[in-house]
């Protein structure tokens, strides 16, 4: 079967569809925290980077890495976007003089998110083999018994209550 960007959101193993509308859902709960909670945006970019991974790996059936990537990619620039223009941390950190710090703080949440999606990736490969591993001991043991033959059971239990 081609492999359609059109028909099911996947093309050439990257689920566009589903890291796509996954960030921008995150983006705007994001946002609306920002708004009307008013909490700060550099607070919540490594939470939501995390997430990202939690959302795209186990759904990803193929490439799954680089799905996971892309979305901590796409989630980070979103939030570096919204950072900069709706809570206008990069204006303030130049006019204090603090760009490096708010580089620094920036970085840190871009790496925490690529290393929870290598780990979380790493876990999930791991636990599914472990399960793949006892699905197929379990397969071997019910093969290695032998079958009981079925009987049919006469009660007496009719007879007795005729009487």
């Amino acid at each position: 079967m081609r492999d359609s960007a059109y028909s099911n959101g996947i093309w050439h193993g990257i689920y566009w569809r589903f890291i796509g509308g996954s960030v921008l859902a995150l983006i705007l709960l994001q946002w609306l925290g920002f708004r009307y909670l008013h909490y700060p945006v550099l607070q919540s970019v490594p939470v939501v980077l995390m997430v990202i991974s939690y959302l795209v790996i186990p759904r990803a059936k193929e490439r799954r890495l680089l799905n996971a990537l892309l979305g901590v990619a796409a989630m980070f620039v979103l939030d570096l976007a919204l950072e900069v223009f709706a809570e206008h941390d990069l204006t303030a950190a130049l006019r204090v003089g603090q760009l490096g710090q708010f580089i620094q703080l920036n970085a840190f949440g871009l790496l925490l998110g690529i290393a929870v999606a290598y780990g979380y990736l790493r876990l999930s490969q791991w636990s599914e083999q472990k399960r793949m591993a006892r699905e197929a001991k379990r397969k071997a043991d019910r093969e290695g018994q032998a079958p009981t033959v079925q009987r049919r059971v006469h009660h007496k239990n009719k007879k007795r209550g005729r009487r």
